[in-house]
């Protein structure tokens, strides 16, 4: 049976962690002997992947003790393990799955590329762009989560075309919209909510590229013209502070709701009637999926791989976060027509629980271990 082996900093709540532990939930078990390396030690999320029988190990030390240290430990420990196929997921895990996996003679080597603007040459920190674009040379093929962040690689990280497959991520209906969720009104009573005001939402972490500092200007344009209105914003992130600031410079910080990091927000999505996503940079757009499964109308910047999800007009509407005003009337529509909202709404669950459930993604991700495990035994 094949062995492979997933190496991931650290199954804490985020994109790529919650994605890999959702893939591995279908994963088929009887043909592949899956295993995941974790440098930096225990996680939020280690609980998951225990229960879906996935072996974990991790390293000595922890993210304190050096990268140096860190990187021959995990060399040794992909000697220990002798897998298959190594594949990686974040940086660090990179060098360590690509170029410590080459040193300990693992063939085949594949790295997703979760997001665009975080890699290569056009990535800040610089430094951290520059070592991962030698890095990924060590990689045998690359996964890409949509056509945009396939252009993306090609454009600043050099990737020959011919060793890129587009692979989508995908939801876990059973995770990211349970039946068995707190009502709309008694959330909403939690918060402070009145039962007819109109909430927008939205999720992600609290870093420049998410575009949260333009969702509070256009929510600001919103309420100056209807008069009110409540936003949520879910997540955590090194500007938390200052979009908090921000909020208060605003004078609506009594109408923003700032969560913190939440492990299953679907109870507040369905507490909610619309979602916006504002990101500047976006690879994919997971949480666009997330809305749509609960049933909740979409407005999302015209970025990355996000018009690979929506199509403007059918199950949400694109916006140019550039443009000013733009979100702010988006929300305005979504408000007012009610044949428009249940037209996405209808349309948005079957992009989400049809075309991008993750049963899909898992069958994809097989596939492609079976196609390059074949070539690695042929040569």
């Amino acid at each position: 049976m094949p062995r492979i082996l997933h190496i991931i900093n650290k199954l804490d709540i985020g994109g790529a962690e919650v994605m890999l532990l959702d893939i591995l939930k279908y994963a088929n078990r009887d043909e592949f002997d899956y295993h995941i390396l974790l440098p930096y030690g225990k996680g939020e999320l280690d609980y998951r992947a225990e229960s879906y029988g996935i072996n974990l190990h991790y390293l000595d030390g922890d993210k304190s003790m050096g990268k140096i240290k860190l990187f021959r430990q995990g060399v040794d420990k992909i000697r220990e393990l002798k897998p298959d196929l190594i594949h990686t997921h974040t940086r660090f895990s990179d060098l360590i799955g690509l170029y410590g996996g080459r040193r300990a003679g693992v063939k085949t080597r594949i790295i997703t590329i979760h997001a665009a603007g975080m890699y290569f040459l056009d990535s800040m920190p610089l430094h951290e762009g520059l070592i991962e674009y030698f890095v990924v040379r060590y990689a045998s093929h690359f996964v890409v989560i949509s056509k945009g962040v396939g252009e993306y690689i090609k454009k600043f990280g050099n990737v020959n075309p011919n060793y890129i497959t587009l692979i989508y991520n995908g939801i876990d209906p059973e995770r990211v919209c349970p039946e068995n969720i707190v009502n709309r009104d008694a959330v909403r009573r939690n918060l402070g909510i009145s039962e007819d005001e109109f909430v927008v939402v939205s999720i992600g972490r609290l870093i420049h590229e998410k575009g949260f500092d333009i969702l509070l200007d256009e929510f600001k344009t919103y309420r100056n013209k209807e008069g009110s209105g409540k936003l949520i914003i879910i997540g955590d992130g090194q500007e938390s502070g200052k979009l908090k600031e921000k909020a208060s410079e605003l004078n609506i910080a009594e109408h923003v709701i700032f969560t913190g990091k939440i492990d299953n927000p679907s109870e507040l999505m369905r507490a909610s009637d619309c979602f916006v996503l504002a990101s500047r940079k976006e690879g994919f757009g997971i949480t666009i999926l997330e809305a749509m499964a609960n049933g909740i109308p979409v407005i999302a910047n015209k970025t990355g791989g996000i018009p690979e999800i929506i199509s403007d007009g059918e199950n949400g509407i694109l916006v140019d976060v550039k443009q000013k005003g733009s979100i702010s009337k988006a929300v305005e529509s979504i408000k007012s027509d009610k044949e428009m909202v249940e037209k996405f709404i209808i349309a948005g669950k079957t992009t989400a629980l049809e075309k991008f459930h993750v049963k899909h993604t898992s069958a994809r991700y097989e596939d492609l271990y079976r196609e390059l495990l074949s070539v690695k035994s042929e040569k």
